[in-house]
């Protein structure tokens, strides 16, 4: 008995934490040498109130605590930790976590309570500051979302005009050869500018979980060759070949974001085209139907090539092969990282395989299984459009966007009325009925939002009238806002003359049609 002693009283008196045994009359019976750490000595607390430990506003509830510890039920083991705050000689208040356990007589009776108290005061500091870190970034994340939602309004609201009467300007058959080549220099310039713009919010939207995925079937041959077609004026404007090849059979559907395998396969064919002076470029298209079928896309230039030592650095953001080639070839380093993120989104992975000066080749794979081509759409499938008459209401506060509507509507049988404040809608649809009404959101006084609302409270005669949003306003955030207004669709700016005249045509047929 005495070496067993011994051994249990060694663990206890060199034990860190505060061990405590104490009984329903809260008088401590036994307490380890570890309050020395409190400036206490341990034979001076035998026989001494708990309470004295406990800072003053914590004592109050030692009655109640004892009440439940003795009570005889059993303590919960899934309970919250107990913290109390207690005082060291010097009046320093320190944080002790308790974990007591009852101690019962041969009749089941609860003769005493053990409890360890450990120091947390650090630990508790540590989360308090964790906490407040974590404030900070979530404060930081909200005030970079708001930056990036207000430079992607501010920079999409001037390019709008720029890009639209640009194209026009370029379509005009009196213009002179020298300034058609002015206004191709300004669209394409300004399409940089929107494709910067487009590859800093992606990111920003990847980096926050909000990219989703829409898959559809689609015809995965003719995909890949109409996506080369949108750089074959590049390619052919550099000497460049340009050619497609299919390894194997391919099904006539697979199933797929094929906006998003877009995305990434047409910035794969850019970079291919822009870094690669002569020879050719060919994308090579595949499908396995291991693991639920899988589409294989690979795209080979006969460029610069990528030193083996850099390679691994080309899909990280913001960083390229060296610090030239922005100079040299532009970029803003987001592409490839983004092209990274989309392809693991979507169930597969990116690769380089290069040599350099021998070229490169880019591929990735997503998850696309085998599927049935659905019939193209009678209504709604965008480019096949006959726009009819139609009543449309245009409501934005910059004047040049009201004009850049009229005239990519002019070649139509369509009666515009404009608007260039929320006020200004909601007066007009009181006045008159529409087939449809083309909102901007961001206005001064009432905004867009605020005028939608109230023409579907208020307009007998525009109650159910398809509302469509544009607007430079293109986050997730801001697209689902349009639709808790009750707007029907959203066209972003800069405008896209097609997406614009399919969705009318979509709205004003619907709208027809009801």
């Amino acid at each position: 008995m005495a070496e067993s002693e011994a051994k249990y009283r060694a663990l206890a008196d060199n034990a860190t934490d505060i061990i405590l045994r104490f009984g329903p009359d809260g008088l401590i019976r036994y307490i380890s040498p570890a309050c020395r750490s409190l400036g206490l000595e341990p034979e001076d607390q035998i026989g001494q109130p708990i309470t004295r430990f406990l800072a003053p506003e914590q004592r109050e509830h030692l009655p109640a605590i004892l009440s439940v510890l003795f009570s005889g039920a059993d303590l919960d083991p899934t309970a919250p930790r107990r913290l109390y705050k207690l005082l060291d000689q010097s009046g320093r208040e320190v944080w002790f976590e308790s974990n007591p356990r009852l101690v019962r007589d041969e009749a089941g009776e609860v003769r005493e309570v053990v409890t360890v108290l450990r120091d947390v005061t650090r630990t508790l500091a540590m989360e308090e500051e964790l906490r407040r870190k974590r404030a900070e970034a979530e404060t930081a994340a909200v005030a970079k979302a708001e930056f990036l939602a207000n430079m992607s309004h501010e920079i999409r609201t001037p390019l709008t005009g720029v890009i639209g009467f640009a194209g026009l300007l370029e379509k005009m058959d009196v213009l002179p050869e020298q300034a058609r080549t002015y206004a191709r220099r300004i669209v394409t310039g300004s399409q940089v500018l929107l494709s910067v713009v487009n590859d800093v919010l992606d990111f920003s939207k990847i980096e926050a979980g909000q990219i989703e995925l829409d898959p559809q079937p689609f015809d995965p041959k003719a995909f890949v060759e109409e996506t080369v077609g949108l750089v074959q004026a590049q390619a052919r404007a550099k000497g460049l070949e340009l050619r497609v090849d299919v390894a194997g059979a391919l099904p006539p559907a697979v199933c797929a974001d094929s906006g998003r395998v877009r995305q990434v396969l047409l910035n794969l064919l850019s970079n291919a085209v822009k870094f690669t002076a002569q020879g050719a470029v060919s994308v090579a298209v595949s499908h396995l139907a291991a693991d639920g079928g899988v589409l294989r896309i690979a795209v080979s230039d006969t460029g610069v090539g990528i030193p083996a030592e850099h390679a691994d650095r080309l899909f990280r953001r913001f960083s390229q092969v060296d610090g030239s080639i922005a100079r040299q070839y532009g970029g803003t380093g987001l592409g490839l990282a983004i092209c990274k993120s989309l392809t693991e989104l979507m169930g597969g992975e990116i690769g380089l395989e290069s040599e350099e000066g021998r070229g490169s080749t880019f591929w990735f794979t997503i998850a696309a299984p085998a599927a049935a081509l659905e019939a193209p759409a009678a209504v709604g499938e965008a480019g096949n459009w006959t726009l009819g008459p139609a009543r449309i209401l245009v409501v934005d506060d910059a004047s040049v966007n009201r004009e850049l509507v009229s005239a990519l509507l002019s070649p139509f049988d369509v009666q515009l009325t404009e608007a260039a404040s929320g006020g200004e809608a909601v007066e007009a649809a009181l006045g008159a009925a529409f087939d449809l009404i083309l909102m901007d959101l961001q206005m001064p006084g009432m905004d867009g939002l605020a005028a939608t609302r109230a023409i579907r409270s208020t307009s007998g005669l525009n109650r159910a009238t398809p509302i469509v949003a544009l607007s430079a306003n293109v986050m997730p955030a801001q697209v689902a806002a349009c639709h808790e207004a009750g707007m029907d669709d959203h066209i972003g700016k800069p405008i896209d003359p097609q997406e614009l005249l399919s969705k009318i045509a979509l709205w004003t047929v619907r709208a027809g049609a009801a």
